[in-house]
């Protein structure tokens, strides 16, 4: 199993695009079994699904404890591509219930995921350096970094770099790849 972190320290860069896309592709044309976790409390990838986040528990709930995985992974509309969806719970996780006390519980998400049996495991995070993107990226082997060709993109892409760099378990010296967004000229 590969688990791949698709994250950018800034919104607008289509992160979540490209996992919905990545994945969907991965499913459709090459036959994988693929996992998409909804990690940002925006909860646009479970949108973007079909799914009402708000009718929906979220990995919030696995990781306090309240629900299994079973509970909450929901099969989409396309074969081989499963979704954990997001809540607007996800926001404040870590400083609620049973991870506020834990000191490991970065490393959760890690061990939910580890046994479970897909070809791939996709987690769109949130645009942020937070604790919902450590986990992610403890949990990962690979990272998918976006950025646009601007300015502040480029200075949250330095931003979470060296934040990975930091993280001790995090996969930032093995990323997949980087996804750069072009925008095509507007004609006046």
């Amino acid at each position: 199993m590969t688990t791949i972190a698709v994250s950018s320290f800034k919104g607008g860069t289509a992160k979540t695009s490209s996992a919905l896309h990545f994945g969907a592709a991965l499913a459709k044309y090459h036959n994988k079994k693929v996992l998409l976790i909804d990690f940002d409390a925006q909860a646009n990838l479970t949108t973007g699904l079909g799914f009402d986040p708000d009718e929906h528990d979220s990995m919030a709930a696995v990781l306090q404890g309240e629900k299994t995985f079973d509970q909450v992974v929901m099969k989409t509309p396309f074969h081989n591509l499963d979704l954990v969806p997001a809540d607007t719970w996800l926001e404040r996780v870590e400083v609620t219930g049973a991870l506020a006390a834990d000191r490991y519980s970065h490393e959760r998400l890690r061990d939910i995921v580890s046994p479970l049996d897909y070809d791939f495991i996709l987690i769109d995070t949130p645009p942020s350096l937070c604790w919902l993107t450590e986990s992610a990226l403890i949990a990962s082997q690979y990272t998918l970094v976006c950025a646009t060709p601007e300015f502040y993109s480029v200075k949250g892409l330095e931003r979470l770099t060296v934040y990975g760099h930091h993280i001790p378990k995090a996969p930032f010296k093995r990323a997949c790849g980087y996804s750069i967004l072009l925008e095509p000229s507007r004609k006046k």
